[in-house]
């Protein structure tokens, strides 16, 4: 195992590790918004990030919202890190999604953004 899929398995172990559920918080209203703006500039042209976006997913069939994503009961900071470090599309696996090239804190605000999210029981 090399490269980022190493790197996705160490980030999921330590996530998995360091951060129990009860430790996941979701960082301060000024992260929220720097996490929403990235996701918009990013991640708006698949998915929808904000109920508000100012224009809908390019895609025909829109991947799952930001929402939908928050509130499936496996998603932790640990499990959106993984997958957005690994999940990127291949000559073999066209339809992934492409590469975010995210720095820690960039990656940090969207993952915070998008727990945001979740629902309160």
């Amino acid at each position: 195992m090399s490269g980022p899929r190493k790197f996705a398995l160490v980030t999921a172990l330590i996530g998995a590790v360091v951060l129990p559920a009860s430790a996941q918080s979701i960082p301060d209203r000024s992260d929220l918004g720097k996490g929403r703006d990235l996701a918009l500039k990013l991640c708006s042209i698949c998915h929808v990030v904000w109920a508000e976006q100012p224009t809908p997913p390019k895609l025909r069939d829109p991947t799952k919202s930001f929402p939908t994503i928050a509130n499936e009961p496996d998603t932790t900071s640990a499990s959106l890190r993984a997958f957005i470090a690994s999940t990127h599309r291949t000559v073999s696996n066209p339809s992934n999604m492409p590469n975010p090239s995210l720095t820690n804190e960039e990656m940090t605000e969207i993952v915070g953004y998008i727990l945001s999210l979740r629902k309160s029981p």
